[in-house]
């Protein structure tokens, strides 16, 4: 055996002394000592989590707390806002901030994505834009204020200061926005992509366009429980429509014949440029619209809504191609930068702490 190594199969006895467990008074002092002790020490870490910041964003080890992305919650807000504007119009009566979209995912959740979406997505770019010698020019430094000043006004001096949304942070974020921009569209023209080509994509047939102007007499109304029902009497209906249409033939102007502001009017007059995968209208009478020659009158058509007549304007007009290739061109590019985004993109580590997430009441904080 190597006598090198230390035994450790017994136990050394030992003659130290024990001391003596505490009793009567000197135990209930210790024992509410240890009490105190404990509970110094939990409302030690109480106060800490009460204390300690709360992180949102991790962006290469930098970590951000919510005044940090203020201008893009507000940014993000601002946007609720009108989206909860149109709800409201639509009719909507759930609260647009709270609403679910259907998939599993909240508004709230939503504006959190779209919040760090854009917080990053103006970061990177801007760090890029920065490092090939961008600054903002002097014109997007006057706009920049301009815009800032705007901002602390809807917010007011108060509220803005008290969110750190100075006119200089705001000044500054607007200027960056600006450069964003440029860095951008200056990317996207390096990319020379071909736009003949992409028009070539856009099939002309598709989205050829049918201008009319048209009068309009509907057969059904409204009952008290919001129902569509049909009118008594479409003889009268039908009777109407004729006598404005006669007024509209000896004028030779149409869009004069009805008064926009006669509210018990029967008949209506409308416009619209119609292609011919439209569903403004059945099949059956986008086939007769898309026969009809220039100048041209229809007969009286009648649908499930009500009767029809259809003048033609122009039936090779260009409105809706010519959109449809500026779509066609700018999803494009927008693919194509974004293809150049995400190769910058891959340089950042990013981490989103979800759970201090659930403090952010989007529409209460840069709105109420």
């Amino acid at each position: 055996m190597n006598s090198g190594k230390k035994s450790i199969s017994g136990k050394k006895k030992t003659n130290k002394k024990v001391d003596s467990v505490p009793t009567g008074n000197m135990a209930k002092k210790v024992a509410v000592g240890v009490m105190l002790a404990a509970l110094a020490v939990m409302l030690g870490v109480v106060a800490w989590e009460g204390l300690a910041p709360k992180y949102l964003l991790s962006v290469n080890g930098e970590k951000l707390k919510e005044n940090d992305l203020m201008y893009d919650i507000y940014k993000a807000e601002q946007v609720g806002a009108q989206m909860a504007g149109l709800y409201a119009q639509f009719g909507y009566t759930e609260d647009y901030w709270s609403m679910d979209n259907g998939d599993g995912t909240t508004t709230q959740s939503s504006l959190k994505d779209q919040t760090v979406e854009n917080y990053m997505y103006n970061r990177v770019i801007y760090t890029a834009a920065v490092e090939a010698g961008y600054e903002a020019t002097d014109d997007e430094k006057k706009e920049a204020a301009d815009a800032a000043k705007a901002d602390i006004e809807s917010l007011t001096e108060k509220k803005a200061s008290s969110l750190g949304l100075t006119q200089e942070v705001l000044t500054q974020r607007e200027m960056e926005d600006s450069v964003v921009g440029r860095y951008k569209q200056d990317t996207i023209d390096g990319l020379n992509l071909d736009e003949d080509q992409i028009k070539a994509g856009v099939d002309y047939d598709t989205y050829r366009g049918y201008s009319v102007e048209y009068f309009y007499a509907p057969t059904t109304t409204t009952d008290d429980d919001g129902k569509s029902v049909a009118v008594d009497d479409k003889t009268k209906i039908y009777g109407d429509l004729e006598a404005v249409l006669k007024k509209a033939n000896e004028s030779g102007d149409w869009s004069k014949i009805i008064d926009a502001e006669d509210k018990d009017a029967t008949v209506s007059y409308k416009t619209s440029v119609l292609t011919p995968k439209d569903d403004t209208f059945s099949e059956d009478i986008m086939g007769m619209i898309t026969q009809m020659d220039n100048k041209e009158i229809s007969a009286v058509v009648e649908a499930d809504d009500g009767y029809y007549v259809f003048h033609m304007i122009d039936n090779n007009d260009p409105e809706k191609y010519d959109t449809a290739v500026k779509d066609a061109i700018s999803k494009a590019q927008e693919d194509a930068f974004n293809n150049v985004y995400e190769d910058l993109y891959s340089d950042y580590e990013v981490k989103v702490f979800d759970e201090n997430w659930s403090d952010i009441i989007f529409g209460t904080i840069t709105l109420s």
